[in-house]
This record gives C-alpha cells, sequence and structure tokens, in this order.
C-alpha cells in the first residue's frame, strides 16, 4: 500500500513538469519555424546567395538590424 501511495505522489508531482516540457517544446518548434521562414531567403546562416536583392543578417549591425525589423513589424 505505501509502494501505491509513493508511486501516487510521484506521478502526481511530475504531471505539471510534464505540461511545462509539452509548452517549452511547442516554443522551440515555433522559434525554428519561425527561422525557417528567415532562411527561406536569407540563408540557413545568415548570408544570402550573391548577386539576391535580399540583404544577408550575418555581420548586419545590431542597432541596424534591430531597427529594421521593427519597421518590419
Amino acid at each position: 500500500m505505501r509502494l501505491l501511495i509513493g508511486l501516487a505522489l510521484a506521478w502526481i508531482g511530475l504531471v505539471p513538469h510534464t505540461g511545462m516540457a509539452q509548452a517549452q517544446d511547442a516554443a522551440m518548434l515555433y522559434q525554428r519555424a519561425t527561422a525557417a521562414t528567415c532562411a527561406n531567403c536569407h540563408g540557413t546562416d545568415g548570408r544570402a546567395v550573391s548577386g539576391s536583392s535580399v540583404p544577408s543578417l550575418a555581420g548586419m549591425p545590431k542597432d541596424y538590424m534591430l531597427l529594421q525589423m521593427k519597421a518590419f513589424r
């Protein structure tokens, strides 16, 4: 009986963590999907294809990129 109670309490203790893990997985999936949409044009390493009208993100100054992202939004 004690073993059963102990297992039940252990399982109850894990339940909230499972929900948090799923939320973190969903957030990570969302971030990756968002990054993939940028990579379609800007390249996976932030370097656009040569001759493209799309600017490379790699090496862009942080302040300028932040300003552009706010304007894009």
